[in-house]
């Protein structure tokens, strides 16, 4: 997915006509139409970018990994317009990133959970044994799922994780051995 024409990965918006998609070599595009007209914000060469959230319509983040299996997380203040690089010096693939309001936020990776009290100031590492996340959703501060090669729910903000039932399509059965 590097250095080739912008595949996508994910995509966000705030509202109806505000959005942004990220995806390889480091691209972010933003609608202020819904999609009808998209601009190039960023372009990171040799990055895969996986996620992208924002708070309100200045406040974002979009997170993924570099062509040297290192983590990426971006953010931004003023809808895009400049992204910073909040390196954080690890070898974690960023999958997903979610927010439940300016200040309390999660990050999955291939590795790890990570989670912010402080609108992503500091990142701290969630001491769990949750890996192989791929994506990441709350409904408020307590209730949340992660999915990965398993699903977890916490209802205490993260402090416990418990997995929860696996779905099985309609005819599949797991077969104890």
């Amino acid at each position: 997915p590097f250095n080739m024409t912008p595949s996508f990965t994910d995509v966000y918006f705030i509202n109806s006509t505000h959005g942004w998609v990220c995806g390889g070599n480091g691209f972010i595009f933003k609608t202020t139409n819904g999609g009808v007209d998209w601009v190039e914000q960023s372009s990171y060469e040799h990055r895969l970018l996986r996620t992208i959230f924002f708070t309100d319509q200045n406040n974002g983040w979009a997170a993924g990994t570099d062509i040297s299996f290192n983590d990426v997380l971006l953010s931004t203040t003023n809808g895009g317009s400049t992204w910073i690089d909040r390196d954080m010096s690890t070898t974690d693939d960023f999958s997903s990133i979610y927010f439940v309001n300016s200040n309390i936020g999660w990050l999955a990776s291939n590795l790890r959970l990570y989670k912010t009290t402080n609108g992503g100031n500091e990142w701290i590492v969630n001491t769990t044994n949750i890996t192989m996340s791929n994506s990441i959703f709350f409904i408020n501060e307590n209730i949340g799922w992660v999915a990965g090669h398993k699903l977890y729910k916490t209802t205490d903000g993260g402090l416990n994780w418990n997995e929860s039932v696996r779905p099985l399509p309609s005819g599949w059965q797991t077969n104890i051995i």
